[in-house]
């Protein structure tokens, strides 16, 4: 069985937001304008936590929504309620080398699509995000 790597496991706190791109990732998806204005410029910071092994949890913290989750890490479909308020069906794999999650996310009977991968590179844990064509790439720093 593939395990997460344990520098996964703590808080993450938003360093590079790559504003831009990741409103356009928005757009995308579906946010409405107001919503997308706010989420923007807000810190978003992810926890991985092991306490409910061999499920993964993960919480997103920002201002105005918490997300607490848990996820099984073998390519299940299971419901996901987004920190945006989607309802969508969610899959997340790890990488053989346990320094990625692969997360894909459907909604609207699998009409809408994203992408997202969480990726450790060196001290970083980076956020790849890609819906219908728009990428954003936003970088964590480990929160110590």
């Amino acid at each position: 069985m593939v395990m997460l790597n344990e520098n996964f496991y703590g808080k993450w706190v938003l360093e590079d937001a790559d504003v831009d791109n990741f409103e356009k990732y928005l757009t995308a998806i579906g946010m409405p304008w107001i919503k997308r204005k706010v989420a923007k410029n807000m810190n978003i910071d992810v926890e991985f936590t092991n306490d409910k092994a061999p499920l993964y949890r993960v919480k997103i913290m920002s201002k105005i929504s918490n997300i607490d989750a848990t996820f099984k890490l073998d390519g299940t479909f299971e419901p996901e309620k987004t920190v945006d308020g989607r309802n969508c069906m969610s899959k997340h794999i790890i990488a053989e080398d346990g320094l990625s999650i692969d997360q894909e996310q459907t909604w609207e009977d699998g009409k809408k699509v994203s992408m997202q991968k969480f990726q450790l590179e060196g001290e970083k844990m980076i956020l790849y995000m890609e819906c219908n064509g728009c990428k954003t790439r936003r970088v964590h720093r480990k929160n110590k």
